[in-house]
């Protein structure tokens, strides 16, 4: 959640492929970094929706400050895939400086929170997918990561298809991916 102070309300900072809210500045959905209001993209929203609290002290004024420059300089950065990436750090063996012409989802909270200074500078936010937050995989160096709170589930994909059993949206850290039959 970011708080712009041209903004009444919260927003959300997301890399997606294309959400599904408008942005508040382009007026329309975007393919990238993009800056929704909260309350409108838990709306649109068709999958579960769950929230991980950071458990620690609160932001600065200047931490504030901070996290609104950083999501006014990444707005409307193209996605980038997550694969290609770590393809593309594996060939160079991660000695590239990171690359934040695009972001993924997990790398731009993962950017955030090294500059917060939550994360260890050396940490490369490319390396970190979502599954990681919460993770032994993922060390905050101030506070800490509460388990996630579902505020609400998902209702088109409980039920199945007649004759086909029901399968998972997303699939989470631990679950393995099921197989066609």
């Amino acid at each position: 959640m970011v708080r712009l102070p041209e903004h009444d309300t919260p927003l959300i900072l997301e890399s997606t492929t294309l959400s599904e809210s408008a942005d508040i500045h382009v007026g329309a959905p975007v393919a990238g970094v993009g800056l929704v209001p909260i309350m409108k993209r838990i709306e649109e929203y068709d999958g579960d929706i769950a929230l991980r609290r950071r458990l620690g002290e609160s932001l600065t004024d200047a931490q504030q400050r901070m996290v609104a420059r950083i999501a006014r300089r990444l707005h409307q950065r193209p996605y980038k895939n997550y694969v290609l990436t770590l393809a593309r750090d594996t060939v160079t063996g991660f000695r590239r400086r990171p690359d934040f012409s695009g972001m993924f989802c997990s790398e731009l909270v993962a950017e955030i929170y090294r500059r917060l200074g939550w994360l260890a500078r050396e940490q490369r936010p490319s390396l970190l997918v979502p599954g990681h937050f919460g993770s032994e995989r993922m060390t905050l160096r101030q506070g800490s990561l509460a388990p996630p709170v579902l505020l609400r589930a998902a209702t088109a994909s409980a039920v199945p298809a007649p004759g086909r059993p029901a399968m998972p949206r997303r699939i989470a850290a631990g679950e393995r991916l099921p197989l066609p039959q």
